[in-house]
């Protein structure tokens, strides 16, 4: 509606039936607002993961990211710290390992079929394009 040419919507899939999404982090995600994410390269650091410069994630807030944020590479060499971080993200331990999630994690409520979550955005996208709007 207002010129965009694509959408991101990873976060609203990630609250599906069908996520492989360790219930601990579901638990947290859909208890949290938009305001509990930030973005980091933490989540790559501590799973090993190489991205370039300037791509980064989007996740929860958590005590571990908060001892670590600003000492990422003091983290990359913490062996101890990566074991911890890497049996929470197995265990859905989300204090540790926050989900990695978007500012839209404060809009959903429930966990529900990623059929009912398409034919949702289908439906309000076509309500919207059949007339919701109009050029003033």
């Amino acid at each position: 509606m207002l010129g965009a040419e694509g959408v991101l919507c990873g976060t609203a899939f990630w609250a599906s039936d069908e996520a492989l999404v360790p219930e601990g982090q579901r638990r947290a995600a859909m208890a949290a607002s938009g305001d509990a994410t930030y973005r980091s390269h933490l989540w790559d650091v501590a799973r090993g993961i190489d991205w370039p410069e300037g791509f980064d994630l989007r996740g929860m807030r958590t005590p571990f990211q908060e001892d670590w944020e600003g000492r990422l590479d003091a983290l990359a060499a913490d062996a101890q710290a990566l074991a911890r971080w890497r049996a929470a993200a197995a265990e859905g331990d989300a204090d540790i390992a926050g989900p990695i999630v978007g500012e839209g994690i404060g809009l959903l409520h429930r966990i529900r079929p990623a059929a009912e979550i398409l034919t949702g955005m289908v439906t309000e996208a076509e309500a919207l394009l059949g007339g919701g709007w109009q050029r003033t």
